[in-house]
This record gives structure tokens, sequence and C-alpha cells, in this order.
């Protein structure tokens, strides 16, 4: 191979890996640690303020339909920790973390809500979600974000995103990027009953 296109191909590979280190940089809190108390959590007049979907707020209401049609609504869970996450068939990332969070929902999902919400809007059918899980064993619940609101909602700009919310409502931690085995415990180990 000639010398100029190797140095042509290592040119546009650093400056590709830069842009995505950069964007990672800049995506704000992202990997925040944990409160380790209450009292790290922001103060009750700064939480009136909007609800924004940040580590220390108050994590906003929503209502999806599940796979089986059932309505289920945030509020509802009140008093129970939950852990969101925001996935797409289509995304690689989002398959790889699948069979991790169907052995920790199989391990945990009786202390922990878990809430797999499917960008419905960003796929082909929901028959194909349907053959995606079913095919994979993947028994957790799974809510239609048919029109993509609820990610939007919630600033989801990447997929897979996972979000814990104790069980005061209050978001603990958001992590962008897939989870293993892990990491999802150890995160979850931290939410409050």
């Amino acid at each position: 191979m000639n010398k100029k296109v190797i140095y042509f191909i290592l040119a546009v590979a650093t400056v590709f890996t830069l842009g995505i280190f950069w964007g990672l940089q800049s995506r704000g809190n992202q990997g925040e640690a944990v409160p380790e108390t209450r009292e790290e959590v922001k103060p009750a007049a700064d939480r009136l303020e909007a609800a924004r979907p940040q580590v220390g707020y108050p994590a906003p209401d929503f209502t999806l339909t599940d796979l089986g049609g059932k309505t289920v609504s945030l509020s509802d869970l009140r008093g129970e920790p939950v852990y969101l996450n925001f996935w797409a068939t289509w995304c690689p990332p989002c398959r790889e973390e699948m069979p991790d969070i169907q052995q920790v929902y199989t391990e945990k999902g009786q202390q922990v809500r878990f809430l797999a919400v499917n960008l419905t809007g960003t796929e082909k059918s929901v028959q194909g979600v349907r053959e995606f899980l079913s095919a994979g064993g993947y028994t957790f619940p799974v809510l239609l974000d048919e029109d993509n609101a609820v990610a939007e909602q919630y600033q989801v700009r990447a997929i897979p995103t996972s979000i814990f919310i104790d069980a005061a409502g209050v978001i603990t931690y958001r992590y962008a990027g897939a989870m293993n085995k892990e990491k999802l415990e150890a995160a979850l180990e931290k939410l409050k009953p």
C-alpha cells in the first residue's frame, strides 16, 4: 500500500477518534457519582425548579404501554427503586448489554423495578421488537416509546442510556453506554429502598 494512503487513513482515524472523545467529554452529568447521603441530593427548593432529568433531581413522570398493552406510569412506582434502560434492537451496544441485564433482572427483579424503554419510533415495527426479545429469551418488562417522547424528556442523546431512580423518585445515577453485570449490580446496590 502507498505510504500516502496509509498516512491519510491514520489522519482520518485520529480525527474521528478525537471527535468521539470530545463528544463524550461534553455530555455533562453522565457517569456522575451516586450521592452517598440524602443531604447530597439537591435541596427541595432547587428540585422544585422544572423537573430535569439529572442526578439529584426528581425523575420526570411518564406513562407508556408495555408489549402486552398494559399502561405503566413511573409515578405509580414511587416507593420502589427503578432501573430505566433506553435501548433499540438495531443498536449493537444495546444488544451487547441485554444478556447481563437479563441475568441481573432474574436475580434482583424482586428488589428493583426494571423498565427497558424501547425507542420504538426508531424501530421498523413493534413485532420486530417482540421477535428480538423472544429470540434472546429476554423477560424483563419492556415499554414502548412510540414517538420517542420519553427519550427526549430524559434527554437521551446516545443509546443505551441507563438511569437509576431511588424509591423517593430521585435520579441517583445516569450512564450512557453498555452496562455489564458488575456495573449494573454496583449501581443497583446504591439505590435507596
